[in-house]
């Protein structure tokens, strides 16, 4: 069986006009609710064998904060194909991932990860929040429809 952790960046900064999108770090709010999220992580006693993230400084300062905080030293691998990824260039990294490993993190961004639950996923979402994450799990990979586990945010309270 091979299992997917899928988190979206953390809120992002807007505060400096001159930077690119892919240059854009994060705001005191997302980086407050990383710690919130990682003990989220911590209690469901999740350690994925490798991170993947995009290009974007946002993706990269979230995955490793993320990982900080689950004090683990598991492999980061920077992705640019996952910067700004559609579901296809997802599937297409995810896939080469799972040919060495079995249970794989991957911090992107939307439109691509919410299309990505939608697609991989029994259920329908409208949009993946920042710092969103769910877990999916594939029997019979490569076979793109997986078992869900949960969905998390920051704002969810129940």
């Amino acid at each position: 069986m091979k299992k997917l952790l899928v988190v979206r960046h953390a809120k992002s900064s807007w505060t400096n006009p001159t930077e690119t999108d892919a240059e854009r770090g994060l705001n005191p709010r997302g980086m407050r609710d990383i710690s919130v999220m990682a003990n989220k992580l911590l209690r469901r006693n999740l350690c994925p064998d490798i991170c993947l993230f995009s290009s974007s400084n946002r993706t990269r300062l979230t995955a490793i904060a993320l990982l900080d905080y689950l004090q683990t030293d598991i492999e980061k691998e920077e992705n640019s194909s996952l910067y700004l990824a559609n579901v296809e260039q997802i599937q297409k990294e995810i896939s080469t991932a799972f040919l060495q490993y079995d249970f794989v993190m991957l911090v992107g961004h939307n439109p691509g990860l919410t299309d990505f639950f939608n697609h991989s996923t029994s259920l329908e979402l409208d949009n993946l929040p920042t710092l969103g994450m769910f877990l999916v799990s594939f029997e019979k990979w490569p076979l793109w429809h997986g078992k869900f586990h949960f969905l998390d945010y920051p704002k969810k309270i129940f």
